[in-house]
């Protein structure tokens, strides 16, 4: 697509259910987030890392660039907001992933910022019946809604969802450029993380 697409990977969770750090755990030879951001930024320059201001700060490759939350967790919403405010003028739009999608492609972040239509402010992976705002990408004019909306206290990035206009776009559209979808899957547990694991041994 012509517009200017840029990215922004949240890692400022606490990682409760996987009892360490996600974005510090090896995979295939990287960690986690080096995997993250290897995909994001062969489609969108600049990158930038929302990170938690409690938490450590990750070595970052060139052209990407790290801000903390300006509280401890504030939730998602807050996060994609400061990655929003760090942008330069000619960013248009930035797709938005989590530090725990290992198996994330370049093709799939395409296919997901090429489906942004005209008169849509964001476009969103969806399985028919959840929208998932982590697979997502946001023009940058979301960014007075999502203040308004961190105002009333809000820290879910499905109420952003809810409050623009929102193109919702089934998974399988998908498939062309992740015939399995495996850029959707995510790690919250050891066991997800050794399955996702088994996926770059297996292939």
């Amino acid at each position: 697509m012509s517009t200017k697409i840029a990215g922004i990977v949240l890692c400022g969770g606490r990682s409760r259910r996987m009892g360490s750090l996600k974005w510090q755990l090896p995979f295939g030879g990287q960690t986690v987030l080096q995997r993250v951001l290897e995909s994001v930024s062969a489609v969108a320059s600049p990158v930038i890392v929302v990170g938690s201001n409690e938490l450590p700060v990750p070595e970052l490759p060139a052209g990407c660039s790290f801000v903390a939350d300006e509280t401890a967790f504030p939730g998602p919403l807050h996060a994609l907001l400061r990655g929003l405010a760090q942008m330069p003028d000619e960013v248009e739009a930035v797709y938005l992933t989590g530090c725990d999608a290992p198996l994330l492609t370049p093709a799939f972040i395409s296919a997901v910022c090429n489906s942004l239509r005209e008169g849509f402010e964001i476009a969103a992976v969806s399985d028919g019946t959840h929208a998932q705002p982590l697979a997502a990408v946001y023009r940058t004019s979301v960014l007075s809604t999502a203040h308004e909306l961190t105002d009333k206290g809000e820290r879910s990035l499905q109420a952003l969802l809810k409050a623009c206009r929102t193109q919702l776009i089934h998974e399988d559209e998908f498939r062309s450029a992740d015939p399995r979808l495996l850029s959707l899957r995510n790690m919250n547990t050891e066991d997800e993380y050794r399955d996702l694991l088994r996926e770059i041994v297996e292939c």
